[in-house]
Formats: C-alpha cells, sequence, structure tokens
C-alpha cells in the first residue's frame, strides 16, 4: 500500500478503462466515485466521459499521474483477449505499465464479475505485475450499487487495512488472545501456586 494511499484523507483517483470496457460502466462507476470523492478527484481519459475533453486529458495524464494515489484498472471478460493488451504502444497499455512504475500510486484492478486476471505469464512483461496486486470485484447487475459502496467505502479509507493493516491486526488480535490464555492460566492455577 502506498504512503500516498494511507496518509490522504480524499483519494485520487484515476479509473483506466480499456476500450473493451462498457463505456456505460465506466460512467456508472466515475460518477460514483465522482460523487464519493468530489469530481476533481477523479478522472478517467476517455472523451466521451470526461468534460474537459477538449484539454485532450490522456495528454494530461501522462505528465500528471504522480498526482494519483489510486489507479482502478478496470477489467472485463473481454480484457484477456484485447489487441491493445499486446500492444506497448497503445496508450491504455502504455498507461497502465507506467501507472505500476509510481511507487505512490496504488494500483487495484477492478474485476467487473465474472472477469478474471489473467495469469502473470498470459500477460505482456510489463504488465505481469498486476496478477499479482489485490483486486476488487464487482458485479454490475442488482449487485452494483452495494459492490460501489463497498468499493468507496474502502477507498475512503474506512476498512482500507492493506497488507500492513491485516498483519498488524493479526498480531494485535494474536497477542489478545495470548494475554486472555494467560490471564485464564493464571487465573485457574493461582490457588495452586
Amino acid at each position: 500500500m502506498s504512503l500516498a494511499a494511507l496518509t490522504s484523507t480524499t483519494p485520487r483517483i484515476l479509473l483506466i478503462s480499456p476500450p473493451s470496457a462498457d463505456p456505460r460502466l465506466t460512467q456508472r462507476i466515475r460518477n460514483h466515485l465522482r460523487q464519493a470523492f468530489g469530481a476533481g478527484n477523479v478522472m478517467t481519459y476517455d472523451p466521451d466521459l470526461d468534460e474537459d475533453s477538449a484539454r485532450d486529458p490522456l495528454e494530461l495524464l501522462r505528465h500528471d499521474f504522480q498526482s494519483y494515489n489510486i489507479a482502478l484498472v478496470l477489467v472485463d471478460q473481454r480484457w484477456p483477449r484485447a489487441a491493445w493488451l499486446d500492444d506497448p504502444e497503445h496508450p491504455v497499455h502504455e498507461d497502465i505499465a507506467q501507472v505500476m512504475k509510481i511507487p505512490t500510486v496504488e494500483v487495484i484492478p477492478l474485476l467487473v464479475m465474472p472477469a478474471s486476471l489473467p495469469p502473470a505469464q498470459a500477460l505482456p512483461a510489463d504488465l505481469q505485475a498486476l496478477s499479482a496486486l489485490p483486486s476488487f470485484s464487482m458485479r454490475p447487475d442488482t449487485h452494483f450499487e452495494a459492490d460501489m459502496n463497498s468499493l468507496i467505502s474502502s477507498l475512503s479509507g474506512q476498512r482500507r487495512l492493506g497488507i500492513r493493516g491485516l498483519l498488524c491486526g493479526a498480531i494485535f488480535a494474536l497477542s489478545v488472545a495470548t494475554f486472555g490464555l494467560l490471564a485464564l492460566v493464571a487465573l485457574l492455577l493461582g490457588p495452586l501456586w
């Protein structure tokens, strides 16, 4: 988990939506994220979705990846067979590869069910790390609202633990359990000593 993602109160989110993604779904996701975090904190580069498309959002994003602390990479069923995936010069491929190199940006594959990420060996070398990243699954049907609320809650830090948080939580729980067990043993054996 990136330091920026841990310390920022309002995340700055980059939504990367490949050409194969359903534009209506991308727009729904983007609108929910903008409603939760503010329009200025959520960016997509699809000219059909972005009001500022006259400023060439692709160029803006390529020079401004550092200003985001979360990149959501939308993955649908068509993703593994998409032609852009094997073209390192395609803007989507290029942007995903570039954002993955920035240590302050947490990249989260957003799996539109029933999609799954291909195994690392099925991805181009510069995108193979995607398969090892923790992902978030969402169902675009009747569960969309619940899944979006869960995603927004996670991104806003309400339930955002990450690996470090999970380890700290597990260590704390183990410490409490050990202390409780020792206290019980002391209570039971106390009169015998």
